[in-house]
């Protein structure tokens, strides 16, 4: 790929937030803006061109982050503008809560590091609140890795072989990167 030579693929009515590849198959997690109410919308590529609304889920607002891991695809979504859920989805069992309340109004990011499923969360966007990085090691037991009081939103979260990084949007609109730190011996 040399990244010269591009074409549309497909014009959707749907705001397509994340693309995920997941088991040979690319999937949009989207939120349909001109449908009354907003609801969220998972599309999957058939072909060059042919894409499809494959589930709809009307109490979520919108879709944002995505990750295929452990044979399921996974959703973050905004419930409320107070709430956000990860939902795990697979082709033809549909949707089950993988995270009924991640505590905090967004989930920004999907991350699969080191065998573990990451969510990186935060307030509503320009809002006041603390980012916060979540972990399942098998997309259904959550912990808090750790809470960055007044960061206000956890945009970004990567890393590999031992080393973890979160990237935040502070109050004043600026922006960290945070780095994990082994202890050691």
């Amino acid at each position: 790929i040399d990244g010269t030579a591009w074409e549309l693929d497909y014009e959707s009515e749907s705001r397509c937030k994340n693309l995920a590849a997941h088991e040979g198959t690319l999937y949009a997690a989207c939120y349909c803006r001109n449908c009354s109410p907003t609801y969220g919308r998972l599309m999957r590529r058939n072909g060059p061109g042919s894409w499809e609304v494959i589930a709809e889920l009307p109490e979520a607002l919108l879709f944002e982050p995505a990750a295929s891991f452990g044979g399921h695809l996974y959703l973050g979504a905004e419930i409320d503008g107070a709430n956000s859920r990860i939902y795990r989805w697979s082709e033809g069992g549909g949707f089950e809560t993988a995270l009924a309340d991640a505590g905090v109004p967004a989930i920004y990011e999907l991350a699969v590091i080191d065998g573990q499923l990451y969510a990186s969360c935060g307030a509503e966007w320009r809002t006041q609140g603390d980012a916060v990085l979540l972990r399942s090691p098998d997309g259904t037991a959550w912990e808090t890795v750790h809470v960055f009081e007044d960061e206000a939103e956890g945009w970004a979260v990567t890393g590999g072989g031992g080393d973890l990084y979160f990237g935040t949007r502070i109050q004043d609109g600026h922006g960290h990167v945070w780095g994990w730190l082994p202890v050691a011996p």
